[in-house]
């Protein structure tokens, strides 16, 4: 997997899609499921995603309880911690680039 940023691309968005994609094909996530992932990573809140998505805020929830359930985890948070220890499984500097990547936001989870 290659972290290379094409050139004239937006940083965050390419190396997140290029880090992240395994992990959402691995647990056959949904095109929309995994637009609301990336959105999440960007910063956004459930409110926000639905706002860019054009849906109901009761439909990013049902999106977010089929992920944390594809995935396994007990929650949000779970979901990116276990995206971040799929990643350290394969490659520690690519676990570190995600980490300066990611807003802030997703470390305080709840």
């Amino acid at each position: 997997m290659s972290t290379e940023i094409p050139q004239g691309a937006e940083p965050n968005e390419s190396l997140l899609d290029a880090l992240c994609e395994e992990y959402f094909e691995r647990h056959r996530l949904s095109d929309q499921q995994k637009r609301i992932l990336r959105l999440y990573l960007d910063g956004a809140c459930d409110k926000e995603i639905a706002h860019q998505l054009g849906c109901a805020h009761a439909t990013v929830v049902e999106h977010w309880r089929r992920i944390v359930a594809k995935t396994q985890a007990d929650c949000k948070g779970g979901v990116i911690a276990k995206l971040i220890a799929f990643l350290r499984a394969h490659d520690r500097m690519q676990v570190l680039l995600l980490m300066v990547l990611l807003p802030s936001s997703c470390y305080c989870l709840a």
